[in-house]
């Protein structure tokens, strides 16, 4: 039998094929030609296009979450407004009144050894610091809420730091130095033997410590964008379906 009449055999080889249109008959054909070919291991157009179209959704999916984020990190940044932290320096010493040498050693000897440095820290976070500052100040509690105070030892010094953080500089300037001012005199009122001297006026830092506005939203896009990909490679990583499958080998 010739090589047209195999193919035609092939195409009516069973009595449903000529019972269809010739088209449909023809693409059948060509469908089982196509089953028996040898594989060359490429993939057809619409094979590919599950694994593209898999990719694109995790696209906007990581981008959706980090255009999320910065946002939602923006409208936080910007309702925090800008903050200054001024600092006063006080150094804890020996009472001038104290004039016997020994005593003053001694007295000297207990600052070395830091608690009592430590406790100056405390009574300077005290609130019956904070108020007298307050009322030395002419203000009242309520407009100092959004002030931070906090008074701690540097290193193995006998100096505190004083710190201020508020929303106005001026005014967190003022009252580190009006803590200071309440800490010397209630210091020296329940501490007769040591005197407290400031050392450096609270002043301004050129930058306020905190990052600016671009920096939060960036640094929280980028985290976004890369647990949004964590967890998408969680989620749907692992659970692909071979779509890329070579065309069948001849038997």
């Amino acid at each position: 039998m010739s090589a047209t009449g195999e193919s035609l055999a092939g195409m009516g080889s069973r009595p449903d094929d000529f019972m269809r249109s010739p088209v449909e008959a023809i693409d059948q054909f060509g469908q089982r030609q196509a089953r028996s070919l040898p594989s060359t291991g490429m993939t057809t157009k619409s094979s590919r296009q599950p694994g593209s179209r898999r990719t694109s959704t995790a696209a906007i999916f990581v981008l959706s979450a980090a255009l999320i984020v910065g946002l939602l990190a923006w409208i936080w940044a910007a309702g925090q407004g800008e903050r200054f932290s001024a600092t006063a320096v006080v150094q804890l010493e020996p009472a001038s009144t104290v004039e016997d040498n020994r005593e003053v050693v001694d007295i000297l000897g207990s600052i070395d050894r830091g608690p009592i440095v430590v406790t100056l820290a405390g009574v300077a976070n005290s609130g019956s610091v904070t108020t007298a500052a307050q009322e030395r100040l002419g203000v009242t509690e309520v407009q100092m809420e959004d002030y931070e105070v906090e008074a701690l030892q540097v290193l193995t010094s006998h100096l505190v730091d004083i710190t201020v953080t508020g929303p106005e500089d001026t005014l967190s300037i003022a009252y580190a130095d009006a803590i200071a001012d309440e800490l010397r005199l209630a210091f020296a009122e329940s501490h007769p033997v040591f005197q407290i001297t400031t050392v450096t006026p609270a002043t301004i830092p050129e930058s306020s410590g905190r990052p600016g506005t671009a920096v939060i939203v960036i640094a929280a896009m980028i985290a976004a964008a890369i647990g949004a990909f964590m967890l998408w490679l969680a989620l749907f990583g692992g659970s692909d379906e071979r779509t890329d499958l070579p065309l069948a080998r001849r038997p």
